[in-house]
């Protein structure tokens, strides 16, 4: 599943029905991990008519979102377990929507990730040179892919936090 939740949302999934304190006590653990989790801080506006770009709003750290891959993925490294039957969480309406499931971006992170697990790959770690055969096959498919529609594409599925390459802090900027 693509998408993401709010810091708060994750923390009661790890919860289950155990209570407030315990929903404070995983907020507090998530927001203390945020930079791994790669949590969205800032929510922007794009259709301010005034600045370029948008506004950009800091959010609360209960309303940071975070992707619910990388969640899930972090939960599994720590050795958490979420809540019974809490095991797939859900999109909030408007994540939901925002996010366009059926949207031709998501088909094309689908396709990409789908391609990997062809070549029978870990999607959060995909050798070098692994991108490029992932890009020549879905090139292919013309009525989905263009040169740029996959670079956005895989860019977006990295932000989402469903692939990743190998060794990935060497491509990367952030410390």
């Amino acid at each position: 599943m693509n998408g993401f939740i709010s810091m708060y949302n994750a923390a009661c999934l790890l919860t289950g029905d155990s209570g407030t304190e315990d929903v404070e006590n995983w907020l507090m653990l998530l927001i203390d991990q945020a930079d791994e989790l790669r949590a969205v801080k800032v929510w922007t506006d794009r259709r301010s008519p005034y600045l370029p770009g948008g506004l950009s709003f800091q959010r609360r750290p209960e309303q940071w979102r975070i992707s619910v891959a990388a969640f899930r993925a972090w939960c599994v490294s720590n050795g958490f377990t979420l809540a019974p039957d809490q095991d797939t969480p859900s999109l909030p309406a408007a994540d939901a929507a925002a996010g366009k499931a059926g949207g031709r971006r998501a088909r094309q992170i689908a396709r990409i990730v789908d391609e990997i697990k062809v070549q029978g790959w870990n999607a959060l770690q995909v050798p070098y040179g692994g991108k490029q055969k992932i890009k020549a096959a879905c090139l292919k498919e013309t009525a989905l892919f263009t040169e740029d529609g996959f670079t956005r594409a895989w860019q977006e599925a990295i932000g989402q936090g469903a692939l990743r390459m190998e060794h990935h802090e060497n491509y990367t900027s952030r410390k």
